[in-house]
């Protein structure tokens, strides 16, 4: 059962100053329900680009996005109600009382009183609910920006970066707080050792194209290895080598 489903999905960004820049092209994957995907690539890859589209933030320049069988492009209201999204730097209103926000995020979505208990308890955010958000740690801080993506309860959580700028105990912690959830989770993350912890599959972005999308196992069968790291790297290698060799196939070099 996939609970996000892409098609042919590109995404070309404009300026009057620069060059157009394809941020996706043409791409199709499958995001399986309750299972936890991470999305690997380099920066420039495209990971946020398509969390964004996904998540309705932004639309794609053609193409097809369902979230539990919503479009993006014409029922986006309710693809929002399916998603938490949490961003790689968390825009916070820093004067604001931890708990103060929360409750802010209550009010806007007119949401029961149990939401926000829950949320503050699951993100254990107990001892902090009294201070302000601007003297929190980086750790808590990620708390509280994940804490805000879950207040609705949403289906789907999609989360950029989520461990950027952790400590290891912190990034130990906040990991095993996702993998808890038991929710559609889809992540990106640059540390291959992380998404081997908790991912079950892996979409792989190479310059805005998909290279690979399946499971952990799958990709090192795939390419002999049996780290993540080194099969990421062997990919990509054998990805550059097709990617040569068809240029040259194009323009009849050596033949």
């Amino acid at each position: 059962m996939y609970a996000i489903k892409c098609t042919e999905v590109s995404k070309e960004y404009r300026s009057f100053f620069s060059k157009p820049c394809l941020a996706l092209d043409n791409f199709s994957a499958q995001i399986h329900e309750k299972k936890i995907t991470a999305l690997l690539g380099a920066n420039g890859a495209g990971k946020s680009s398509l969390m964004r589209l996904i998540a309705a933030i932004e639309y794609p320049s053609s193409g097809f996005i369902e979230v539990n069988g919503y479009s993006v492009l014409e029922q986006s209201l309710e693809v929002k109600k399916q998603i938490g999204f949490m961003s790689e730097s968390a825009d916070f209103y820093p004067e604001l009382g931890v708990h103060e926000f929360l409750m802010l995020g209550k009010k806007l979505r007119k949401l029961p009183q149990e939401n926000i208990d829950w949320a503050i308890n699951i993100c254990a955010l107990e001892e902090v609910l009294s201070k302000k958000i601007q003297t929190l740690s980086k750790g808590y801080a990620q708390r509280l920006s994940l804490a805000q993506a879950l207040l609705h309860k949403p289906s789907i959580l999609i989360l950029d970066e989520p461990s950027s700028g952790l400590d290891p105990a912190q990034s130990i912690t906040f990991k095993k707080l996702i993998k808890n959830l038991h929710t559609t989770t889809l992540f990106s993350s640059h540390s291959t050792s992380e998404i081997e912890e908790i991912a079950d599959d892996v979409l792989v972005l190479n310059r805005g194209t998909l290279v690979f999308s399946g499971s952990i196992e799958s990709l090192l069968e795939k390419t002999d290895e049996t780290k993540l790291e080194k099969a990421y790297i062997r990919l990509l290698s054998e990805t550059a080598l097709e990617e040569a060799k068809g240029f040259e196939d194009e323009k009849g070099v050596g033949l």
